[in-house]
């Protein structure tokens, strides 16, 4: 017989591969998360949400090498990520042949590592709220929420403490090259 925190990683990681979402902890919030690449996943939680697609969402994996296969190198947000990650600090990457950049962490929290290390590649995250409201703070709450059978909630298996404080997202100014603090959370630069 399988052990519940087993089941809720074979449970997520099932979900993901089909598509769906799953709810878990972080070290700030409880996250809302997707494959980072299935756009059909991805408008499933853009409309779970409720979120406007104007919003980007942060990517979450377990280790920064699989992200920085997708992210022009930047020595100064690489040092920010040996230093703080994982931990509550969002980085604004620029992506690899675009204009664009992408938000990225590696969350501090037990459950939220299992789940992305297992998985193994990239999640796109938000926090699990409706866009505009409050976050949700328990876990029961999020099916009053969030009406579907296509998301799996997974509890805090660990029991890590969540601040249920914004991270703090940092990037790079594309014109002086100076760290720029886009919203500060509980991370201090």
């Amino acid at each position: 017989m399988k052990d519940f925190k087993e089941e809720h990683l074979q449970k997520s990681l099932k979900f993901l591969r089909e598509g769906k979402i799953i709810i878990f902890p972080t070290d700030t919030q409880w996250a809302i998360a997707c494959e980072a690449f299935n756009e059909e996943a991805i408008e499933r939680l853009y409309i779970a949400k409720k979120r406007p697609k104007e919003k980007s969402l942060i990517w979450m994996s377990s280790c920064l090498d699989v992200m920085s296969l997708y992210f022009e190198n930047n020595l100064k947000l690489e040092n920010l990520a040996l230093k703080h990650w994982p931990g509550a600090l969002t980085l604004l990457f620029n992506l690899k042949n675009s204009k664009n950049t992408q938000g990225a962490r590696i969350p501090n929290n037990g459950t939220a590592l299992m789940i992305l290390k297992r998985h193994g590649g990239i999640l796109a995250t938000s926090s699990a709220n409706i866009s505009g409201q409050l976050p949700v703070k328990q876990p029961n709450d999020f099916t009053k929420i969030f009406h579907s059978d296509d998301i799996h909630i997974v509890p805090n298996l660990f029991n890590d403490k969540m601040t249920f404080t914004a991270s703090t997202i940092v990037g790079v100014s594309p014109t002086s090259n100076e760290m720029v603090i886009y919203r500060q959370g509980e991370v201090r630069i």
